[in-house]
């Protein structure tokens, strides 16, 4: 395997392209622990505009199944909608 600027093991070149976030191979999430990785990696992160930072999060937040405050809107909202209607 090659290694990858930040860290000694690396995940094959494949699966790095399959999976990455942003163009280049950057923030491959291939699996859940890669998602955590990346949440806590965006801070440190150098170059990153505010919509790279968004995409990586949104990215990483799907993957581990967390519900954004627009989900958690739409669903109530929806839940309302039904108990008025049944």
């Amino acid at each position: 395997m090659k290694k990858h600027p930040g860290g000694s093991r690396s995940i094959k070149e494949s699966v790095r392209k399959k999976t990455e976030t942003l163009p280049g191979g950057r923030f491959p999430m291939p699996d859940k622990s890669h998602a955590r990785a990346a949440l806590q990696d965006i801070p440190k992160a150098k170059g990153l505009t505010s919509e790279d930072k968004a995409k990586i999060r949104s990215r990483a937040e799907r993957m581990l199944g967390h519900e954004t405050a627009g989900t958690k809107k739409a669903k109530s909202a929806f839940n309302r909608m039904k108990k008025k209607h049944a």
